[in-house]
């Protein structure tokens, strides 16, 4: 209850302050508000796109499924079948390939883009993550996957950045 008291205030004091909303959605989460905890969490997204916190938040409460939901061509399709199998048998060179294919047929397939939006974070490429989520959450602003992904790519080049100016 402090602590929501204090980012109140520091929110009517700025209604900006990006820290302070992150911490009053952090409280509404552990109260089990879940609206007011998407709506906080959207905010910060809104206000700073980096916040990796609030972005991992807003993950947790999204269910999306206009993505899932889509129709696309039945060759895009097996292409993404064959990159998702692919990258579950870890051939990710040959699975971005086929993910590449099915994305050349239907640009916007949410599916495609979530899977290599994975295998470009797994190989620590955060620049294309971003790309690839940013283009699938604007397929699904309400799809946690792509929302989750780019949390972690914008974690991802939070800690390189720490790293090469010589943090531990």
């Amino acid at each position: 209850p402090d602590a929501a008291e204090q980012a109140e205030r520091a929110i009517v004091l700025d209604a900006y302050n990006v820290e302070a909303i992150y911490v009053l959605a952090y409280v509404r989460s552990i109260e089990r508000r879940s609206s007011e905890a998407r709506l906080l969490a959207r905010r910060v997204v809104s206000l700073d796109q980096y916040h990796f916190g609030a972005r991992r938040m807003l993950s947790q409460y999204l269910d999306g499924q206009a993505g899932y939901r889509q129709n696309v061509a039945e060759q895009a399709r097996l292409h993404y079948t064959k990159g998702r199998s692919l990258k579950e048998s870890g051939a990710l060179a040959s699975a971005t390939g086929e993910l590449e294919a099915a994305l050349l047929i239907e640009p916007r397939y949410y599916s495609a883009l979530i899977a290599l939006a994975d295998i470009w974070l797994r190989q620590g490429e955060f620049q294309r993550a971003i790309a690839t989520a940013k283009l699938a959450a604007s397929v699904d602003p309400d799809g946690a996957i792509a929302q989750f992904e780019l949390s972690c790519a914008y974690r991802g080049m939070n800690e390189r950045a720490r790293i090469e100016i010589g943090a531990i």
